[in-house]
């Protein structure tokens, strides 16, 4: 995750990929525990917590119950893949 916050604050993958909005990485695990695991280490890391709002976790699990709903901040708090989108 380090890795992906060096490279989104040097505005690599917008540059690279031409993207005019922000990046947004998004990590999905085999297991639940894994990534509530995960998320508290992000959550516990001074570093990583400037990049919260790019970064969005799920589990399998709920990956197979619905794409685009329950998708994870590093807080828990829960958010879509899609904003807006109600399908």
């Amino acid at each position: 995750m380090l890795h992906h916050c060096y490279f989104l604050a040097k505005g690599n993958y917008s540059d690279r990929y031409q993207i005019k909005t922000a990046t947004k990485i998004y990590y999905v695990f085999e297991f639940n525990s894994c990534k509530i695991a995960v998320m508290e280490a992000f959550t516990n890391h001074g570093g990583l917590m400037r990049f919260k709002d790019y970064f969005l976790f799920k589990s399998k699990q709920e990956l197979a119950q619905s794409f685009n709903a329950h998708w994870h901040k590093p807080s828990g708090e829960k958010d879509s893949f899609l904003k807006g989108y109600r399908g």
